[in-house]
């Protein structure tokens, strides 16, 4: 999917070691565009289609918490499986996280076109994706302060959480917007680096 309908698979963050962009914290209401919520979303300027894009992807990072929550579960997970000390890791994770993320105005290049042929109105777009962010913060928050000192058993617990729900108005979303479920041009680069699997 494109850059405003990402999903974070929670199950595999301390196992498979995937990375995904992002922030932990606040964001469920924060995709905000000014101006009439009743246009369609068609209407908006290549500006306001950016701007829209830059708050999706804002949003999802602060509940995510930056980066830190990924970088510091896969610490935690590879310190656990005995390769290595989980603060060095994540520390290391998010080093790399900074300096190959795309930016925000990179990563929004093509919102524009994403949004050209969507026949929703601007409001039901910003809600159906704070209702996926809402969504995704009620299932990260107990798990916001996870840090190198956390009990193992986080782990466990993140891996049984499995993947946040899609909320009910993501299908005439997709529906009513085509261009949101499209493939990018270009190979994702938004998060921490994935870290090597452990030796069989």
């Amino acid at each position: 999917m494109t850059r405003f309908l990402k999903a974070f698979p929670i199950a595999l963050i301390p196992f498979l070691f995937v990375a995904c962009g992002g922030g932990g914290g606040g964001g469920a209401n924060a995709i905000d565009l000014p101006g009439d919520d009743s246009r369609l979303v068609s209407d908006l300027t290549p500006e306001e289609a950016t701007a829209l894009c830059a708050q999706a992807i804002e949003a999802g990072q602060s509940i995510m918490g930056n980066g830190g929550f990924m970088c510091v579960a896969q610490g935690l997970g590879m310190e656990q499986a005995g390769f290595g000390d989980c603060e060095e890791m994540a520390a290391e994770c998010l080093a790399e996280s900074e300096n190959n993320s795309a930016s925000i105005s990179e990563e929004c290049a093509g919102a524009f076109d994403d949004l050209v042929d969507c026949t929703a109105t601007v409001a039901e777009l910003e809600d159906c994706l704070n209702e996926q962010n809402g969504i995704l913060a009620d299932a990260i928050g107990p798990y916001s302060d996870i840090s190198c000192d956390s009990d193992p058993a986080i782990l466990q617990e993140l891996e049984s959480m499995g993947e946040p729900e899609e909320p009910a108005c993501m299908g005439e979303i997709e529906a009513k917007c085509p261009g949101l479920t499209k493939d990018d041009d270009a190979p994702p680069n938004d998060g921490p680096p994935s870290l090597p699997e452990p030796p069989e």
